[in-house]
């Protein structure tokens, strides 16, 4: 009896028996944090660092986002400090109130 090699294909398929569960899992691990408010020295270096940073930098961020600390390291590849106000690395969109920590790596 020859073997068809679609159907034996199919069986090596991943199979997901229980939709949405590894999603749930993820979210449980998820430790839940509130933002925490930085102080005026904190805000007055961060405002410096960021007025310093233009695209083609290298930069590693940590911002806040969705009851979580995120860091995201890459190049800077827009940044509007006037009026949407937002700095975006690679494809990374980020508004200037999420973030919490920049540094730069890099320099032009």
């Amino acid at each position: 009896m020859p073997t068809n090699h679609t159907s034996r294909a199919k069986l090596f398929i991943p199979f997901d028996a229980l939709k949405g569960f590894r999603e749930l899992l993820e979210e449980k691990e998820k430790i839940v944090v509130e933002k925490r408010i930085l102080g005026e020295d904190d805000l007055e270096e961060l405002n410096r660092t960021i007025h310093k940073v233009k695209p083609g930098m290298i930069v590693q961020v940590v911002y806040y986002n969705e009851e979580e600390y995120i860091f995201l390291e890459g190049v800077v590849s827009k940044i509007d400090l006037e009026y949407s106000k937002y700095i975006q690395i690679v494809k990374k969109r980020l508004l200037l109130n999420q973030i919490v920590d920049i540094k730069i790596m890099e320099q032009l």
